[in-house]
């Protein structure tokens, strides 16, 4: 009988996460200064794929420090709102905006959408509401982490 291999990420810590979290988040500003280009959205594109990974990688790294399994965070399927509701009751201090902007993001299908929809470039949140929720998780994040 075959022994089956453990899921991607499931050996990873939470701080390893938050690592490679911050990772994507350097790499999202960096896109944005050096590939977006103003009134071209879809140079945006990459920008939107590298800070949306980082919100899901920083609730992610958020609730795996919280106890809870790799198989059950994984069972959110890119619904942040779902993700981050479980992450509050679990102790992450979120302000309501962007609370309301990631429940926003999971209606509007903006992972999908920064991954697949060229049409659709333009329904994205706004780049600086972007930022500030990624900003206002990873401070969340960092401070629980380190707690």
């Amino acid at each position: 009988i075959a022994t089956r291999e453990p899921y991607p990420g499931d050996m990873a810590t939470a701080a390893e996460i938050a690592a490679l979290t911050d990772s994507y988040w350097r790499a999202a500003r960096h896109l944005n200064d050096q590939v977006a280009t103003k009134g071209k959205p879809l140079t945006r594109m990459p920008v939107y794929l590298c800070g949306i990974q980082s919100i899901e990688l920083y609730l992610v790294a958020f609730l795996r420090h919280s106890g809870r399994s790799n198989g059950e965070v994984r069972g959110f399927h890119h619904d942040f709102a779902a993700s981050l509701d479980l992450a509050c009751t679990v102790g992450l201090k979120i302000d309501a905006r962007t609370a309301k902007h990631l429940a926003s993001m999971t209606d509007c299908r903006e992972y999908v959408v920064s991954r697949y929809a060229p049409e659709a470039a333009r329904k994205l949140s706004p780049i600086t509401r972007l930022f500030r929720s990624i900003e206002n998780i990873s401070l969340a994040t960092h401070v629980a982490l380190s707690a």
